[in-house]
């Protein structure tokens, strides 16, 4: 970045050894004839990689002559400066046919005081998300007394009437945070264990949770 360009809203500008382009994303809304211009980040140059060592499947996914494809989603800004916006594998299709980004609902759902960590999940086969989520222990206790629930950390996660607590006071943080329909989620799962990447459980976590909240939703039904 250009120190006399700085930006903390952008990247800023492009350097003189890279050519960028954004392509259009029809599947999520993203063309560059949009105002602002968005797309698909693409860049080439002699300071770009041309394949990947020894991997001709993820060269070819990921390479067009001379064009690396990021996977990004940009856009460009009034100074000419290019923001990314989001990550094609961060959109999630859903069942009505409209994408959904998992860490934007992230980001706005952590805003609830409710919440420590949090996975948002989303299936093609469903209208919704639902969201796994490990509570903040005070918080959550806080809201049982409140409700004349009893019990310890480890059996409020799994308390139902405690669940259903939860889940409305996300939907207003949701609410709050200009989430639309489809983005509001339709269930939760609370768990006692905190998944992180120092974890050294993190990846058998992770997809226990997964499975849990897809779980979850066929339970739900559509």
């Amino acid at each position: 970045m250009d120190p006399s360009e700085w930006n903390t809203n952008s990247l800023g500008t492009i350097p003189a050894c890279a050519e960028i382009k954004l392509v259009d994303y029809p599947d999520a809304g993203y063309f560059t004839h949009n105002n602002p211009e968005q797309g698909e980040v693409w860049i080439r140059g002699d300071s770009v990689a041309s394949s990947y060592f020894m991997n001709d499947a993820e060269t070819a996914a990921a390479f067009e002559g001379e064009w690396f494809k990021t996977g990004d989603i940009g856009e460009w800004d009034s100074n000419g400066h290019l923001k990314l916006i989001d990550r094609k594998k961060n959109l999630i299709k859903t069942l009505n046919g409209e994408y959904i980004a998992l860490e934007k609902l992230e980001s706005v759902y952590r805003a609830s005081n409710i919440v420590s960590n949090i996975c948002i999940y989303a299936d093609e086969q469903k209208t919704k998300p639902v969201a796994i989520i490990f509570p903040v222990e005070a918080a959550l206790k806080k809201l049982a007394v409140e409700n004349s629930i009893e019990g310890e950390f480890d059996q409020l996660v799994h308390d139902a009437k405690l669940n259903r607590i939860v889940m409305r006071e996300l939907t207003a943080a949701g609410k709050k945070g200009g989430l639309n329909g489809i983005e509001l989620i339709e269930g939760c799962v609370l768990t006692d264990e905190e998944w992180t990447p120092q974890n050294a459980s993190f990846p058998s976590i992770v997809v226990r949770v997964r499975v849990t909240a897809n779980n979850f939703q066929t339970e739900l039904g559509d």
